[in-house]
């Protein structure tokens, strides 16, 4: 993740130009946010822990994809990160730094079976470990406990027992609630037709 400082023209008035200060956040790998993050590991991967990041959350229940499975996450055709494994992984662990915020995790293996967790290793966050992980692509969502919310998020893989979701970095505060954009894009599209 890199952050860049700049000027934004912002256009206020009678066309008249100002410019503010911005921040923007240029994220390479990132679950939720259009096309999912997709990355590859093998055995011996470094670094240890790898961590990519994320926008929790969706529209659809967990509970449709396995009966179990807790939350809201994005669609099945839709998950937040592809994982690649080349090659048979010995014991490892896929685990989530939802901040502030209370996270759950999916995790479709390649032979299309289902794993899920809420909370692991004594915290609100969620963790899957196994002692395989065969070769193949595994699905993976994030989802969250408030239907249309999205907040940012990091997940890692890591191979060392010793790491938890405190270990990793804490992601930003970014929260995005899909229902009110829904809601304000309704409320626009009756006011244009209204106007005609």
């Amino acid at each position: 993740m890199a952050v860049r400082e700049g000027l934004l023209p912002e256009y206020v008035g009678f066309g008249m130009k100002k410019y503010a200060l911005f921040l923007s956040i240029l994220v390479t790998g990132c679950g939720g946010c259009g096309e999912p993050d997709q990355f590859s590991i093998a055995p011996g991967f470094t670094p240890d822990p790898q961590v990519h990041s994320g926008l929790s959350g969706g529209s659809r229940e967990a509970s449709s994809v396995q009966a179990d499975c807790v939350g809201y996450i994005a669609s099945a055709d839709s998950p937040d990160h592809i994982m690649n494994v080349t090659a048979d992984l010995p014991w490892a662990r896929v685990l989530v730094n939802g901040g502030d915020k209370d996270t759950t995790l999916v995790i479709q293996r390649p032979d299309g079976s289902i794993r899920c967790n809420d909370d692991a290793l004594g915290s609100v966050n969620p963790a899957i470990e196994d002692m395989t992980w065969p070769a193949g692509q595994y699905k993976i969502w994030v989802g969250n406990y408030e239907q249309g919310v999205r907040s940012s998020y990091n997940l890692a893989i890591t191979t060392n027992n010793a790491t938890t979701a405190d270990a990793l970095p804490t992601p930003s505060t970014a929260t995005i609630n899909t229902n009110s954009m829904r809601r304000r894009s309704r409320r626009r599209s009756r006011r244009r037709r209204n106007r005609r």
